[in-house]
């Protein structure tokens, strides 16, 4: 580096992601050359996160198991603790017989529930203070159930993205059936969701009978009889007449329609709100039907098109953000310790102690520095292991096993106040220890040594059989199905009912324009009558772009700018938004546009700070009467300032307002995107400005946004009171512009 300008900060203890490839001898390589280049290795050793007695027995536990050789890749430094003294951590064991290791388990859940309830209760600590960590997310379901059993809220991250959830695999898989009936897997994982409901017996029955002809075929084919029980016989009838008619929607209906079909017919709603975490999963679903609504307006997509953008989002592992305000609040947390790095609880309770790593069954692996292994078999048939990959196993188990305790190290030092540790110690009758002790064995060896003197921690020995647990509360909750006629008879009459209106800025300006159109187009939602933008309007739009479509190409530019230079970003903007016919003209004028802009002074005051482009969300942002608003949106620019408060940047290619009334609607924007930012990120923003592009001119939000957030609210209020379409006012003087005069009855 230049001048030996190389600043580097980690922590190789908490290295814990070889799984993806993580190597900690990197850490320390890169430490031995600033070294050898006359550089600085400095121990930041001041802990400000965790209490003296949690460090205490953290700095015990890993000089053992970390240890101070320089030699090896991670050399173990005692932490200094700068926080008041707390209590000692407690170390709970539940010793069971070696044959009761199961009921141990449930045990040992149950009595983390009660140590829960009881600093909840005695020592008068919320919930949401508290957190479980587990080394794999599989044991999550029996500590809910223990949890559920005392009356604990909670909830599970359980580390999986938005298109992992299971919900969402379940309806994205539906429609990507209705886009293409032949898609036999997914018709398969549709048929066993919730929403149909056949067995894996029935599937298969299909499966068997299908010869030459695809699922679909044999599904809707009313002739093909099968050897079932009456239930499974309607469930699967009642599933081939429910997709045929949504397959037969899916070719004529626009998506969002389709989207609100599907809904209506397969009672989502009720079926996922009756399921445990229902509130989660159905704000997920609702989630994927707004993305796909916005996707549809604000781009024209079709359910093909918006599949395929689906299938990038999935590959790129896209972050897509759903708001929990809806969630229990007030919730015991359980995740995994990965995904607890770089948290931090008062209360940490890190339970299965005992549990050990899985085995890898694998018969072939491969390691650069060993070449390539595998298990073969000999002459009497039997796999036996080359000596390539008895060397490559070896290493891998060292290698997990060091990792095994930076994860220990990670999840005992995410607790701020107190640290609850808890495992099952089965009798092995004189059974010889393993070669590799798990974390309770370590725990036990170091902390209850009586060389030591004083214990580091209060140890609490419960028996498992003396453990009062209570069964049926202990149940997994079940899957929960409602019978249609049933729904049927609930639903709301229309017109009647609370509805659940999602707003945005645009659609806020549209009902400010006129807001018998808003209702045409969000509340109906009917599509306008507004030219399209296509390779036969040559004579409409011969002399420039229109409006909309130049602000996509702006927009698209300015999102990827950062990262692919100017002329690179344009060029994909135009390409995605513009027919071949025009794009000579749309590169001229949005290039001439972009370069003002970029070689503005605005510009300069925000291009070296970190940014973040196109930052949606979709969040209750007010709440009147008892109604909640939701707002969906995007905003274009979000930045970082030094100190850590935000700065927003909405884009404008219109001409600029020629007096303050005409930003009235842009300043109910700001405002929105204002509070929308600070709920998603935790962090005040402290400008919000309009760039108009045509003069490099700006507009800032005044600091006091009180009048525009109350204009929202009773802009809210007051379309939420109206229910048909004649509550919704006309205004005579937009008529002449409006893509829906078409079909308004008052012009």
């Amino acid at each position: 580096m230049l001048s030996n300008r190389l600043f580097v900060v980690g922590d190789a203890k908490q290295s814990i992601y070889r799984f993806r490839g993580a190597e900690v001898s990197v850490f320390a390589d890169v430490c031995k050359d600033i070294e050898k280049n006359g550089g600085k290795n400095i121990t930041l050793a001041d802990n400000f996160r965790s209490s003296p007695e949690i460090l205490e027995v953290c700095n015990e536990v890993f000089k053992d198991l970390m240890g101070y050789d320089e030699l090896n890749e991670i050399v173990f430094e005692e932490l200094k603790p700068n926080k008041e003294a707390q209590g000692k951590p407690k170390l709970l064991i539940i010793a069971a017989e070696k044959d009761k290791r199961k009921d141990a388990n449930k045990a040992e859940a149950y009595v983390v529930a009660e140590n829960i309830k009881e600093l909840a209760d005695k020592e008068n600590i919320k919930f949401a203070d508290m957190a479980i960590l587990l080394a794999s997310i599989n044991r999550a379901q029996g500590f809910a159930a223990a949890l559920r059993a005392v009356g604990i809220p909670f909830h599970i991250i359980d580390g999986k993205g938005f298109f992992e959830k299971q919900e969402i695999i379940d309806l994205v898989n539906l429609l990507l059936v209705l886009d293409n009936s032949r898609r036999d897997l997914e018709l398969i994982g549709i048929l066993r969701s919730p929403y149909f409901g056949l067995s894996d017996e029935t599937i298969t029955e299909l499966c068997l009978v299908r010869e030459n002809n695809s699922l679909w075929q044999v599904l809707t084919d009313g002739n093909v009889t099968f050897d079932l029980s009456p239930e499974q016989q309607n469930l699967l009838h009642s599933a081939g007449e429910k997709l045929k008619k949504l397959y037969a929607n899916a070719q004529t209906l626009p998506l969002p329609d389709l989207l609100i079909r599907i809904f209506d017919d397969l009672q989502i709603a009720p079926l996922l709100i009756g399921q445990e975490f229902g509130k989660e999963k159905l704000a997920n679903v609702k989630k994927l039907q707004q993305m796909a609504t916005d996707f549809c307006m604000k781009q024209g997509g079709t359910l093909h098109t918006f599949l395929q953008r689906v299938g990038k989002m999935r590959e790129t592992e896209t972050r897509i953000e759903v708001s929990n305000g809806s969630f229990e609040q007030n919730a015991v947390t359980i995740m995994t310790i990965h995904k607890s790095k770089g948290l931090e609880f008062p209360v940490v309770f890190l339970p299965a102690l005992h549990a050990r790593g899985r085995y890898d069954s694998s018969s072939i692996s491969f390691l650069p520095d060993f070449g390539l292994g595998i298990k073969i078999r000999n002459e009497d048939g039997v796999l036996v292991e080359s000596s390539a990959f008895k060397k490559i196993k070896q290493y891998n188990s060292e290698m997990e096993a060091a990792e095994k305790k930076r994860q220990l190290y990670v999840a005992m030092t995410r607790a701020e106040k107190r640290l609850i540790l808890s495992g099952v110690a089965v009798d092995e009758g004189g059974k010889e220890q393993k070669e590799r002790e798990e974390w309770l064995s370590s725990l036990k060896r170091i902390l209850l040594n009586e060389k030591q003197g004083e214990s580091l921690v209060d140890i609490e020995i419960t028996e498992e059989n003396s453990v009062k647990m209570q069964e049926t509360a202990l149940a997994e909750a079940k899957m929960v199905y409602f019978d249609e006629e049933v729904y049927k008879q609930i639903q709301p009459l229309p017109g009647f009912g609370v509805r659940h209106l999602i707003f945005s800025a645009t659609s806020l300006l549209e009902y400010d324009i006129c807001p018998r159109s808003f209702f045409y187009h969000y509340i109906a939602q009917l599509p306008g009558s507004e030219d399209v933008f296509c390779e036969r309007d040559t004579e409409i739009c011969k002399n420039s772009l229109p409006a909309n479509i130049f602000g996509l190409v702006i927009h698209t530019a300015m999102e990827n700018i950062e990262h692919y230079g100017r002329d690179e970003a344009l060029d994909y903007a135009i390409k995605r938004h513009v027919p071949i016919h025009m794009q000579l003209k749309a590169r001229e004028d949005a290039g001439n546009m972009l370069s003002a802009y970029l070689g503005s002074e605005m510009y300069r005051e925000v291009s070296s700070l970190e940014k973040k482009t196109e930052d949606d969300f979709y969040l209750p942002l007010f709440e009147d009467a008892g109604k909640e608003f939701w707002f969906t949106g995007s905003i274009d620019c979000l930045y970082t300032y030094p100190e850590g408060d935000l700065g927003i940047i909405d884009y404008k290619t219109g001409k600029p307002p020629l007096k303050d009334d005409d930003v009235k609607g842009y300043a109910e924007q700001l405002a929105l995107y204002v509070l929308a930012a600070e709920r998603l990120h935790k962090k005040p923003v402290r400008t919000a400005t309009l760039h108009f592009l045509q003069n490099n001119s700006k507009w800032e939000l005044p600091i006091n946004r009180e009048a525009a957030f109350n204009q929202i609210i009773k802009k809210c209020t007051d379309i939420s009171n109206k229910k048909e379409e004649q509550d919704f006012a006309v205004l005579p003087e937009r008529c002449a512009f409006c893509s829906y005069a078409y079909l308004c009855p008052q012009k």
